[in-house]
């Protein structure tokens, strides 16, 4: 009962800080995913595999995991729609679901990188810990950014958990003088950049655990090769994979901008705009600037409640008594365990950063594109980390009451803010809300046809494309499901 307990409150409070991010108005790909995936793919599961990866290496990718699975989940939510669950439930709900699992499988690689310093955490003090620094951390980028993180949860944050995970394993593995972990990390590596590209970053987050490692054992004066064995079965193999599915998908890409690597188009200053848009509060300016000069934060009354927990959580981590550290370890040790986190946030984004796609779309910092999920929880782990260094010190015990108060300060603005944009962003984007309503309430023709058109209207900005997909979609599901077309009239040609 105490752990269902610690569970219930763990989840409901998360929740409460990542309410704005989880009601704020479905948008852009996002929106129309679940009819023009069902629409171009169908619901046979066979079709559904076959053609999606195809297009996979169409776009330059190579994540047929990830796209496979998207597209079923895509179709799946197709069919929860048409039995008249609120898409917007659907969303929310897994959008919650992959945020909280990103924060446990950090959690666990913080406790498996703070054990192999001599700084262990428990469970749960791992848990509240992380969601305390990760989720009042979170920026919305949603209104004004093309392919934002707070869309895209099945190709934001679900791919950093996984990455994580994967990375756990293989810190694991390389503890260990045992070929069968070595090659399970391996394939727990490959799976996880499958799924999404940018989990090379991972590989590379090996490297300070192989470096603290191999110094350990050259001062007890053992052998390096069997940690160099390990390391070499854990990451030359998803590396090698990776490089030769570059190769191919580079030949593949039928101009998709998304993974056409433009590196002498890479600036000092778009590499600027991109690390230092993962950092907190760096789209607090982009937020005022879509606002506009007649816009204002205001404060949000679970701004305030949600700072209280994160308080609350904070003091508790804080003073909680955690097990004696061992004296044996070293400052240089924690630091190359901080670097781990710290890999994987610069390695993903410089990835992403080197792509045609965000050079045109980072047109200022606050802009991000999926990077964003690894470089929050990567930020989040290394401060966290980085306590360590001076837990225990006179200067650390002085300096918490200080450092929790402006903690404090921080989630109230960044929780007011998001709170202001979600509900601009609703009022601006009412249109979404609307048609997602006649679709999944299913009303007479006329009135399904007028909220397509109203929908038309109040999203001009977006591409033609868009529309097309939309409508056809639309279109091509509802008959499927119920035998009529959802707007028998030519809207797109204002009929």
């Amino acid at each position: 009962l105490v752990n269902l307990a610690r569970w219930l409150g763990y989840l409901a409070l998360s929740w409460l800080i990542l309410r704005p991010a989880l009601l704020i108005t479905i948008s852009l790909d996002d929106f129309i995913n679940p009819f023009y995936v069902y629409d171009k793919y169908g619901s046979n599961p066979w079709h559904v595999v076959s053609r999606a990866t195809r297009d996979v290496f169409r776009n330059g990718h190579f994540n047929v995991i990830g796209q496979v699975f998207g597209a079923a989940v895509f179709a799946s939510w197709n069919y929860l729609i048409s039995w008249g669950v609120r898409y917007s439930l659907i969303y929310a709900t897994t959008k919650f679901v992959v945020i909280v699992g990103c924060a446990l499988a950090g959690a666990r690689l913080l406790r498996t990188l703070a054990a192999l310093v001599g700084r262990p955490f428990s469970v749960w003090r791992a848990r509240v810990v992380v969601a305390a620094v990760l989720l009042p951390t979170l920026q919305l980028h949603v209104p004004w950014g093309l392919d934002p993180v707070g869309s895209f949860p099945l190709y934001g944050y679900l791919p950093a958990a996984l990455g994580l995970l994967a990375l756990d394993v293989g810190v694991r593995a390389l503890q260990r003088d045992d070929v069968r972990s070595a090659l399970l990390a391996a394939a727990a590596l490959c799976a996880a950049i499958l799924y999404y590209e940018i989990n090379v970053a991972m590989v590379a987050a090996l490297v300070p655990v192989v470096v603290l490692l191999a110094v350990r054992l050259r001062r007890a004066g053992s052998q390096l090769s069997p940690l160099l064995r390990q390391g070499a079965l854990v990451g030359a193999v998803p590396a090698v994979m990776t490089l030769v599915l570059i190769v191919v998908a580079k030949r593949t890409n039928q101009g998709y901008t998304g993974t056409d690597v433009d590196v002498g188009a890479t600036t000092v200053g778009l590499v600027a705009r991109t690390v230092g848009g993962s950092l907190p509060a760096s789209a607090w300016g982009a937020a005022q600037d879509w606002l506009g000069a007649g816009g204002s934060f205001g404060l949000a009354a679970a701004a305030v409640v949600s700072a209280v927990v994160v308080g609350v959580a904070m003091c508790w981590a804080a003073w909680r008594q955690s097990p004696p550290a061992d004296p044996a370890v070293r400052r240089w040790e924690i630091l190359l365990v901080t670097a781990v986190p710290i890999v994987v946030w610069l390695a993903a984004t410089l990835i992403q950063t080197v792509t045609s796609k965000v050079n045109v779309d980072t047109v200022q910092i606050g802009y991000v594109y999926t990077y964003y999920a690894y470089g929050s929880v990567g930020i989040a782990l290394a401060l966290i980390l980085a306590t360590q260094l001076v837990a225990g010190r006179l200067l650390w015990r002085r300096a918490r009451p200080v450092l929790v108060a402006a903690a404090l300060v921080f989630v109230v603005v960044q929780m007011s803010i998001n709170d202001t944009v979600t509900r601009a962003f609703d009022e601006r984007l009412a249109v979404n809300s609307q048609l997602l309503v006649a679709v999944s309430s299913r009303p007479a023709e006329p009135q399904r046809c007028d909220a397509l058109r109203n929908w038309l209207v109040g999203t001009f900005f977006l591409p033609d494309y868009y529309h097309q997909y939309m409508v056809d979609g639309l279109d091509a599901t509802y008959e499927d499901h119920f035998g009529e077309r959802f707007c028998d009239a030519d809207v797109l040609a204002g009929g």
